[in-house]
C-alpha cells in the first residue's frame, strides 16, 4: 500500500469502516444448551438491539458475528461443538434473512463467581435498497 501514498490506509479504512455499525449482547445460557435454545434467544436479543442501531430504510447487505462463550470448564472440545455452532449461525440468519458472512467464536473459562454466557459482537454494513447493486447482493 506505500506505493499509493501517504496515508492512503488510512483513508481507505476511514471510507469503508466508517460505515460500519455494531451491536453486541450477552445472555446466560450454558455452553451445553441445545442449539434451538441459544438460537432462540439470540434472536430475540439481536433484533432488539438492531432495532436501536438501524436504519429502517436501509437493508443489510454484509455481517459478521464474533462469538465469546464463557463457562465453567478449562476448555472445550470443538470438534463436539461446531455442528451446534453452524447450526445456531444458521437459525440467526434464516429468521432475519440475514446476510451472514462471517461467524467466529472462541470460548473461556469464567471467573467461578460468573455464570454462563454467550457474549456476541455484531458487526454489519446497511446499504440503500435503491442501489440496484446493494438489492442485487441483498436479495442473493
Amino acid at each position: 500500500m506505500n506505493d499509493l501514498g501517504f496515508g492512503v490506509r488510512d483513508r481507505i479504512d476511514k471510507a469503508i469502516y466508517s460505515k460500519r455499525k455494531h451491536v453486541s449482547f450477552r445472555f446466560e445460557s450454558s455452553v451445553n444448551s441445545k442449539a434451538p435454545t441459544v438460537i432462540q434467544k439470540a434472536n430475540r436479543a439481536l433484533f432488539k438491539a438492531l432495532d436501536v442501531v438501524r436504519d429502517k430504510n436501509a437493508v443489510i447487505v454484509s455481517m459478521k458475528i464474533d462469538l465469546l462463550m464463557t463457562g465453567m470448564y478449562t476448555m472445550i472440545d470443538f470438534a463436539k461443538y461446531t455442528g451446534k455452532l453452524h447450526e445456531i449461525r444458521a437459525g440467526i440468519e434464516k429468521a432475519g434473512h440475514l446476510p451472514i458472512e462471517g461467524f467466529t467464536y472462541k470460548y473461556e473459562k469464567a471467573a467461578p463467581e460468573k455464570k454462563d454466557e454467550w457474549i456476541f459482537d455484531v458487526y454489519f454494513f446497511e446499504a440503500d435498497p435503491t442501489d440496484p447493486f446493494a438489492r442485487s447482493i441483498s436479495n442473493d
